[in-house]
Parts: C-alpha cells; structure tokens; sequence
C-alpha cells in the first residue's frame, strides 16, 4: 500500500526510521537466543520449523573401512507463532496538528521500543522453568558474595558439563550491582575500556557476555523456592521466533514493515484515521513464538536469603 500519506506533515516512513533508530539500541543482543526473524507475512497459530545440530564424536580410522561415515543428527524444532503483539497510539486532531516529528520521537518511540524488546525477553522467559531446564545453580546471588570469584566458579561448572564455549550471562539488578562493584572486576576494566565505571557495563569476564536485566518474570525455583536471578546460557537454549501480519487491504490507512540490519526483527508500522472519533491511530504490531532448543544449554541461577 502506498506510504506517502502524511501525519500532521509527516510520513510514515520517517516515523518508522525514527522507531527502528530508537529500538536498535536496545535490541537484545543477537547471541542470547537463538532467533528466527523475518518479514515473511505470518498468521497468529502457524508453526516454524528449525533445527539444531546434535552432539558427535570422532571415529578411530580403520584401514579395511576407511573414512566411514557417521550419522549427521539433528533435532527437529517447532516453535508455534502463539502470540499476536502490538502497541497503539491514538492522538486527537488537535493533538496531531501540534505535535513535530521531533515531538512525536521523544514522546513515544522510547516506549515503543522498550514494549517491543520486553515482549521477546518475555516471551523467551516463559520457557525458563525447572521442567524445561533443570540444572540449577545457586550462587548466592542476592548477595555480596556474588563477584568475580563466583562467575570463575561458575564457568569451571560449566566446562565441567561440556557446555558450549559462546556462553552470556544474565543477571538481575542486585548480582549485576555487586560484581559491577567487585575492586578486580572494576580495576581491570577501568585499565582497559573503563565500560564498568563509565557506563555500569561489565563486559566480557570469564568466558560470559555479561548483560544486566532488570524484567525477569515471576519464576520461583522449585529447588529453593526463591526468585529466578539470572541465566547462564548458549544462544542454542531458547528459540524465538517473530513474524509479521498481513497488511490489511480494506478499511483506509497505510502500513509499512521496519527492520533492524543486524538481527533481522521486523515489525509492522501501521497508521489510520478513525472518523468516527477523530482520531489519528499508530500501530506497532508483530506476531511472536518461542520454545525450548537445549535443554542442556541453560543453567537457571537463584537468589539465596
């Protein structure tokens, strides 16, 4: 559909360059999970297919065989686009003749973008149960215990387990805090990039891509009966896919998909006129799935008392 319509004198297209510069910053990083973006046109119930490759092991060379083949497995995955997101905005004509572009960024691409990324944080989120993972570690993250010594720790488990070597952990505000302010974790960064007294961002230590997260869902371990902290974790763990919706061909409007570069995300920007009231509607809208990929490939981190 055509997009060069203008709101209040300005195109549709510029709003959504403004949105998709305001949600890049705040993308999840592309190596947490493993994620299937694209703007094909889905429907909310349609299924995805992806497949992860399994584990093997190398064979002794036998001259009488040769170089015999093994079995190259993989695992089948199917993620259902279950849910139907979006955001909505309605201003009154009043409003709209007031408003600049400048004006209508600062107001509510911020927010839009926050929604979008919380909705595939949660979505991934839902999967992190004790049936879908079960290895559990407790590290005393609500505590001042949790610094460089227990990420150390943490990793040699990890390695012990045979975990995949691209590992980012995740953490809550309070574990994240305290290692933030481990003296070892800010002297060496401060004698490097100086990210953690700068801008509160730990980086990289001990194998982890460290990230703070501040919208964990509601998980209580069933091992301890306290909050989900944190995820240790390989982008082979959670599956996300995402989608976009048919654009409508009746009913007035115009609509135009955004996507970001780097990962792929593509959401659709919609905006319409309702006569009946007098208001003009924007539409951030996405359709979205998710399930479990390794079940070997998280270990879920706890707070202690």
């Amino acid at each position: 559909m055509a997009t060069s319509n203008t709101i209040g004198g300005y195109h549709l297209l510029e709003v959504a360059q403004e949105t998709l510069q305001t949600l890049l910053p705040k993308m999840p990083p592309a190596d947490i999970f493993t994620t299937d973006f694209s703007n094909e046109v889905a429907r909310q119930g349609q299924t995805v297919l992806t497949r992860l490759a399994a584990p093997t092991t190398a064979l002794d060379f036998v001259a009488s065989t040769g170089y015999a083949s093994g079995n190259a497995v993989s695992s089948t995955k199917q993620v259902s686009i279950s849910k139907h997101k979006h955001i909505t905005y309605e201003f009154k004509e009043e409003e709209v003749a007031f408003y600049g572009l400048q004006k209508i960024r600062e107001l509510f691409m911020q927010p839009m973008a926050n929604a979008v990324v919380k909705s595939l944080y949660d979505e991934a989120f839902s999967n992190v149960t004790t049936a879908n993972f079960p290895k559990f570690r407790n590290y005393g993250l609500a505590s001042v215990d949790f610094d460089r010594v227990a990420v150390a720790s943490l990793a040699g488990d990890l390695t012990r387990d045979f975990f995949p070597e691209t590992r980012t952990l995740l953490l809550s505000p309070t574990p994240y805090v305290n290692l933030t302010k481990d003296p070892a974790v800010a002297q060496a960064f401060s004698i490097g990039d100086a990210m953690t007294i700068r801008e509160n961002k730990v980086g990289r230590i001990h194998g982890f891509n460290t990230y703070e997260y501040n919208a964990f869902p509601n998980l209580l371990s069933q091992e301890t009966g306290k909050q989900l902290a944190g995820i240790a974790c390989s982008k082979q763990a959670l599956l996300v896919v995402a989608r976009v919706p048919e654009v409508p061909t009746s009913g007035g409007g115009i609509a135009t998909n955004v996507t970001d570069p780097a990962t792929g995300f593509t959401f659709q920007l919609r905006y319409w006129f309702d006569w009946n009231f007098g208001l003009h509607k924007l539409t951030g809208t996405w359709l979205i799935g998710s399930g479990v990929g390794n079940a070997d490939a998280l270990y879920r981190l706890t707070e202690t008392d």
